[in-house]
């Protein structure tokens, strides 16, 4: 399979060349935050610290050892505030060098005392001994001399340690754009079919003959969507029935569908405006990694695209239907699905965040959850805020839910930082039914293209979740021809 490995986007990189005699014990990492309840985690390359096992940790420090002569680049994750510093600090024999880092500058103490000049007079001072040394043994000094100079120079050096910050982009002398940066060398733990994604964006849509045999929409009104607009779904390790998404351009959807998954669909499906991506994660693991690796496959696939795409939503494939043209937004706010009930008061959320995260619920204060089934939006605000969710998983760490990353990255200052805000879009607000163990219904049970908001009588466009109804599920379902 033409291939492309799947890249992660972090916020900061703090970059340390460590010369080649110079032996390193050990460096750390200390946060001290202007606000609480702030996350923070740090890898070097592919290699989180030593505090995998505790994500996001306000006032820890994360040390990294092991190091070998060479340029080393740390990502440093979080929502920065002007006034946070963080210590990396560098342990040489036993001893630390005092470094600080801010978000908008750096200071370097007491690295070495060796200096360029010093290295100068030494090597001069050398020079001259051994010049003196060898006119008395009668050596000759002038080949002895050319030979050593190399040695010398590499000796005297390689003893300093050079350190880089990447700055943010100022947008103006009160706002900040913090760079959203690519790690490279990244493991291949996800891929697609880079060249199939490519032909696909280029090739000529064909939906004419994707129709529901047994249905018809009752009303087909406010088309907006145009042949440039996208719908995108992922999934991974298990056949998924993938036909109830399917009803988007029945219900008036103008653009292509592209289904990244490491299972094919029925033939029947093809060439309908619908396009499989072939795509793999490694390792297969449990059900939180699979989820999670549809952002890093949309993310990169998302940054391959150029004029081909105006807006983009992104559905969950197995539990979507459509009733209506989605595509009714035009800002360049991200558009979310807010799910009507207060983090507090999900149990989930309660076992996510203090086990995986290392912080308190208080983060979230009175917010409402967010779903992360359904989202979209214009492409660049998509794509950078697939960056941003795609940046904080790491292979050989435990395997976390996106959304509760998701609802983080949304709750926190990183958003408006990284150029892009975001809205509750009513038409996404389509969380069908509450779990099994939660009494009431959202939606009376209806016919579709009549499932209509329980509190404002309306048709909502996006379905999300109906199989926890698996009865008006299967009916649904039951009225594309190839399932029967």
């Amino acid at each position: 399979m033409n291939s492309s490995n799947i890249n992660s986007f972090l916020n900061q990189v703090f970059e340390i060349t460590i010369p080649t005699l110079l032996d390193i014990d050990f460096i750390c990492f200390t946060p001290n935050f202007y606000r609480t309840d702030r996350f923070f985690n740090v890898f070097v390359d592919d290699r989180p610290s030593n505090l995998n096992t505790t994500r996001y940790i306000d006032t820890k420090t994360h040390t990294f050892t092991g190091f070998k002569p060479g340029r080393y680049t740390f990502n440093l994750i979080t929502d920065w505030d002007s006034e946070d510093v963080i210590y990396p600090t560098i342990y040489y024999k036993n001893e630390a060098l005092n470094t600080k880092f801010w978000i908008d500058s750096i200071e370097i103490r007491d690295i070495l005392d060796t200096t360029n000049i010093t290295h100068i007079y030494e090597i001069i001072l050398l020079i001259i001994s051994i010049a003196t040394a060898s006119i008395y043994f009668k050596v000759d000094h002038l080949n002895f001399l050319i030979a050593l100079i190399p040695i010398l120079i590499k000796l005297f050096n390689t003893n300093d340690i050079h350190i880089n910050a990447c700055k943010p982009n100022y947008v103006n002398e009160k706002s900040f754009l913090s760079k959203i940066f690519e790690l490279k060398n990244y493991s291949s733990w996800a891929k697609f079919d880079e060249k199939v994604f490519k032909d696909a964006l280029e090739s000529k849509l064909d939906y004419s003959k994707c129709i529901l045999c047994n249905y018809t929409p009752p009303i087909i009104y406010n088309n907006r969507s145009t042949e440039k607009d996208a719908i995108f779904m992922a999934y991974f390790n298990r056949p998924v029935q993938y036909e109830s998404a399917l009803t988007a351009h029945t219900a008036g959807f103008k653009g292509k569908i592209f289904i990244f998954s490491d299972f094919d669909i029925d033939e029947r499906h093809k060439n309908r405006g619908i396009y499989i991506i072939p795509a793999e994660i490694k390792p297969h693991t449990d059900g939180f990694h699979s989820q999670y690796s549809r952002f890093p496959v949309m993310s990169r696939a998302i940054s391959l695209v150029s004029d081909q795409i105006d807006r983009v939503i992104y559905v969950d494939s197995m539990d979507t239907i459509f009733q209506l043209d989605p595509f009714d937004f035009n800002n360049k706010k991200l558009q979310v699905s807010d799910q009507d009930v207060k983090y507090k008061k999900v149990k989930w959320y309660h076992l996510w965040i203090p086990g995986l995260f290392g912080f308190r619920m208080s983060y979230f204060k009175s917010g409402s959850m967010i779903c992360s089934g359904v989202f979209g939006g214009k492409l660049e605000t998509v794509t950078n805020f697939m960056k941003l969710v795609s940046g904080y998983y790491r292979v050989g760490e435990n395997a976390v839910p996106d959304q509760a990353v998701m609802d983080v990255i949304l709750q926190s200052d990183i958003p408006k930082k990284s150029g892009f805000y975001w809205e509750v879009n009513d038409g996404m607000r389509s969380i069908a039914y509450w779990m099994p163990d939660k009494k009431g219904k959202r939606y009376k049970d209806a016919p579709l293209g009549q499932y209509r908001c329980q509190k404002t009588g309306k048709l909502i466009p996006i379905v999300h979740q109906i199989n926890r109804n698996r009865k008006l599920f299967n009916e649904w379902k039951g009225l594309c021809a190839v399932n029967k």
